[in-house]
């Protein structure tokens, strides 16, 4: 019985993982975890502009 699930947001240009989570198996996980990837993602973007001055 699967109890847990891995996932990777990857960068399409280089293939670096640009974050992975752990989640239970269950049916809705998978969307929520993709959201939170998302967002963390983009956070760090945000904060990185932010440090350059970009």
């Amino acid at each position: 019985m699967l109890c847990f699930i891995g996932r990777v947001l990857m960068d399409h240009r280089n293939g670096l993982a640009g974050d992975a989570t752990l989640t239970h198996a269950i049916g809705k996980a998978e969307r929520e975890a993709t959201v939170v990837m998302l967002h963390r993602r983009q956070a760090n973007i945000t904060s990185c502009e932010a440090r350059t001055g970009q």
